[in-house]
């Protein structure tokens, strides 16, 4: 795998790598997007939106969990509505076969092309939160739009993770799944200040309580049955997301670009972007 130019953004490099992936004739784009694992999950989708809705797509970001409510964030993400669905927080199935005689659809129309729509099913004013769907609506969703965005996990903010049993929860026709690390995480001690359930990142990646977090830790979460792509579909392309490049002493470090050969080799991963999403640069790994 060559590195890539720096100066791309992350949405540019997600798009050649996954735009026909696969060198079979025709065009091919993932139209179902999901983002696990730590910080950056939706700062990674919202740049996404933005981007295919300037190439013209309908694009709908929702979460199968909970996130911040855009419209009340103080970094201003580029959305054009926020629509609020109470039904789609139940199962699909359950829904229609509770109500058999009622036409159960989504509560608003398939977005216009070149606009994003954030779809939820309650609003958490005092949290200034959103919740998601229930992740069996996402085949009917997916037929709404051009583009749908997954926020599948919660990191409580924190730059790495471990996911308990119900995490995350990733639709089974995923298209594209990203797997989102900080690197502000590097060198620091695992602990819950740190990593998101510890307790289950030690085990996994062999990260003692108290240790430096190294990228053979990362390269263990990412390959482990329990790890980082837990529940990912087995045809959906992996890829992994080294946010917050920006920060630390290992910025433009060749050194630290040779270490990362312990993730740019991992066969299970379709590629890795090492990128800054706050300043909005990449490259390929």
């Amino acid at each position: 795998m060559e590195t890539g130019l720096s100066g791309s953004t992350f949405a540019e490099l997600f798009e050649s790598l996954t735009h026909n992936p696969w060198g079979s004739a025709g065009s091919w784009i993932p139209r179902t997007v999901v983002a696990v694992g730590g910080g950056g999950k939706t700062a990674s989708l919202f740049a996404l939106a933005s981007f295919y809705a300037d190439r013209g797509k309908g694009v709908v970001f929702t979460t199968t969990t909970q996130v911040r409510d855009p419209r009340r964030e103080k970094e201003q993400r580029r959305f054009d509505r926020v629509v609020v669905d109470p039904p789609l927080a139940a199962p699909a199935y359950l829904t229609t076969s509770d109500f058999p005689d009622k036409d159960i659809r989504f509560g608003f129309d398939a977005p216009v092309p070149g606009t994003i729509t954030v779809l939820a099913s309650q609003e958490l004013i005092e949290d200034k939160k959103l919740t998601g769907l229930h992740p069996s609506w996402i085949p009917s969703l997916k037929e709404k739009c051009d583009i749908l965005l997954v926020e599948a996990d919660g990191s409580r903010g924190l730059p790495i993770k471990a996911p308990a049993d119900h995490e995350p929860m990733v639709p089974p026709d995923a298209d594209a799944v990203l797997g989102v690390v900080g690197l502000d995480c590097l060198g620091q001690p695992m602990d819950e200040r740190r990593v998101h359930r510890p307790e289950l990142f030690g085990p996994l990646t062999g990260c003692l309580p108290g240790q430096a977090i190294e990228l053979s830790h990362i390269r263990s979460l990412v390959i482990h049955p329990q790890g980082l792509f837990k529940g990912s579909p087995p045809t959906a392309l992996r890829i992994l997301i080294l946010n917050k490049a920006d920060l630390g002493n290992w910025k433009g470090s060749s050194q630290f670009l040779r270490d990362l050969e312990v993730l740019r080799s991992i066969d299970s991963l379709s590629g890795v972007i090492l990128c800054s999403l706050k300043e909005d640069w990449a490259f390929i790994l």
